[in-house]
């Protein structure tokens, strides 16, 4: 069974084949921001949130790359699961992409922690954003940093 999606994990598998398909969804993703801002549209509230939870528990169950799982269990509404993917995508991506993207995961990472009251845990994150944000700048990329929001992207120096 899958999880909190009370059907089979086969049942699960055909339904997201299904809207692969009809061309809902082009692999993880929704196949156009549009399509998206409908599907969205006519959710109910609170219904966002479970679908997130849902598909975090299988795609987790299908062992997931670290930053899908940390999107959909933060979509929850689930802090404390999201944050050990959070912290796992971070560190896989200071190993394989650039410092600058890490750093942006570890200082989301930090901010989530503070909220829970992980104070020392929000530090050690802040130390190896700050570490990848020099490694950064030593590679000649300028980052906005954590006052820059989320969603905010380095630019070549």
């Amino acid at each position: 069974m899958a999880g909190g999606l009370q059907v089979m994990h086969a049942e699960a598998h055909e339904a997201l084949a299904e809207l692969e398909a009809a061309q809902v969804l082009m692999g993880e993703r929704f196949s156009h921001d549009l399509v998206m801002e409908a599907v969205l549209a006519g959710m109910g509230p609170g219904e966002e949130r479970v679908l997130h939870a849902r598909l975090a528990t299988v795609f987790e169950a299908d062992g997931a790359p670290s930053i899908l799982l940390a999107h959909h269990w933060l979509g929850a509404g689930r802090t404390e699961r999201a944050l050990p993917h959070l912290l796992a995508s971070a560190r896989s991506d200071e190993q394989v992409l650039p410092p600058e993207l890490a750093a942006e995961h570890y200082a989301r990472a930090a901010s989530l922690m503070l909220s829970l009251g992980q104070h020392e845990d929000a530090v050690q994150a802040r130390a190896a954003e700050a570490r990848c944000r020099l490694q950064a700048t030593s590679a000649g990329v300028l980052t906005p940093g954590p006052a820059a929001g989320p969603g905010a992207r380095g630019r070549r120096g």
